[in-house]
């Protein structure tokens, strides 16, 4: 049946003129990043493994035939390709790796015809224990390094929110994903937060995934582009997981790397045809960091220590807004604010105090000047930052 797919799919590339996403990454790079992972006793079988047939239900798979079958209709070769690709990723044989590495692809070949120089790099999973993701030099070759239930996550978290279930029932369903993934070690499952209200056929639950992954992996290369490559090295512990050395960064980078990920996103998506690009690039790293937010309440409710090198979530989002703001794009954040009720939600539901960002904090303007200075971003036509300046 796959080898059938995959002889009809090849027909309708050729046919429509489509283009297909390729994978990133050469395969001497491939290779080292898996001489890493055999350093670490690990494989890509184990970290990377193939995408559970059975958690990908049939009315999805009908949702999303639906799907392409609108998409025929159209005109728009993009949004053909799309659902061509997600029937693909359905198929026997694909692992998170090449999910990865198709949109990895997709950023570093946009992002160099803007004029972005990007330095050669490989991004694949790794058991981090963190819904997060670092990077690591081996041999020479920067490595970004995804969480093994960071993508999973993301899928999870976007499949509960965009269901049609009360901000309570969303909330619930949230924690017992988290909960299972830091406690009893098991990775987060979007099968269990599929809901017969999702409009898979749409392409809205793949599209805000695969945006809030772009934000995580332009986040990493935003690092590898500024130049914060120190040799000292960071044992990231997460919960009595076994400690993961990566690149040590201060806060200040991490900052540096949101705004510049950010700036890069929507110069991306103001380039694109797609009238939605733009929206959903911001909405994509805006979920990101909520789920950031997410975890944290988690983590705090259950008393689990995170050794983590990047800034609370709340000031992130909050650097975040400003940006958006700087960059003329704040228009495009109001789906944000339905997600931020479920997460208040979580925590009233763990009885942890709200961890949204603040309304105004001096610190944190004083903090977004000195990064937008640094990164050559005009922002003071924003009256409330020139007190800062």
């Amino acid at each position: 049946m796959a080898e059938d797919f995959e002889t009809a799919a090849q027909q309708l590339v050729e046919e429509y003129g489509l283009s297909m996403p390729p994978v990133h990454g050469t395969e001497q790079a491939r290779q080292k990043y898996r001489e890493y992972l055999e350093r670490h006793r690990l494989s890509e079988d184990l970290v990377a493994p193939i995408i559970q047939q059975a958690a990908i239900r049939p009315e999805m798979r009908a949702q999303l035939l639906l799907g392409l079958i609108e998409a025929l209709k159209s005109e728009d070769k993009r949004y053909l390709a799309v659902f061509l690709d997600l029937l693909r990723a359905s198929l026997p044989g694909v692992n998170v790796n090449q999910l990865i590495g198709r949109i990895s692809h997709s950023i570093n070949t946009d992002l160099a015809a803007l004029g972005f120089s990007i330095p050669e790099f490989f991004a694949g999973v790794y058991p981090i224990g963190t819904i997060n993701a670092q990077c690591e030099i081996y041999d020479g070759l920067p490595l970004v390094l995804i969480d093994q239930g960071c993508c999973e996550m993301i899928e999870a978290a976007a499949v509960a929110f965009l269901s049609e279930r009360n901000d309570t029932e969303k909330a619930e369903l949230l924690i017992a994903i988290l909960e299972d993934y830091f406690i009893n070690r098991n990775c987060p499952d979007s099968s269990v937060a599929d809901h017969p209200s999702v409009k898979w056929a749409s392409g809205i639950v793949p599209a805000l995934v695969t945006a809030a992954e772009e934000f995580v992996i332009a986040h990493e290369l935003g690092h590898l582009v500024l130049g914060h490559l120190s040799e000292t090295r960071f044992s990231l512990e997460i919960g009595g997981r076994q400690p993961v050395e990566v690149l040590e960064t201060t806060l200040r980078e991490e900052y540096l790397a949101d705004v510049w990920a950010i700036r890069a996103l929507v110069l991306r998506a103001r380039k694109q045809a797609d009238e939605n690009s733009l929206f959903l690039s911001c909405w994509g790293v805006q979920f990101f960091l909520l789920i950031a937010l997410l975890l944290e309440a988690v983590a705090v409710a259950h008393q689990i220590p995170i050794s983590d090198q990047h800034p609370a979530a709340g000031d992130r989002i909050y650097l975040l807004e400003v940006a958006l703001d700087v960059l003329g794009a704040s228009e495009e954040s109001g789906s944000a604010r339905r997600f931020k009720k479920v997460i208040r939600e979580v925590c009233v539901l763990l009885q942890v105090a709200d961890r949204m960002p603040p309304m105004l904090s001096r610190e944190l303007n004083r903090n977004a000047v000195e990064v937008f200075t640094d990164l050559g971003i005009e922002y003071k036509q924003i009256p409330y930052l020139l007190g800062f300046v």
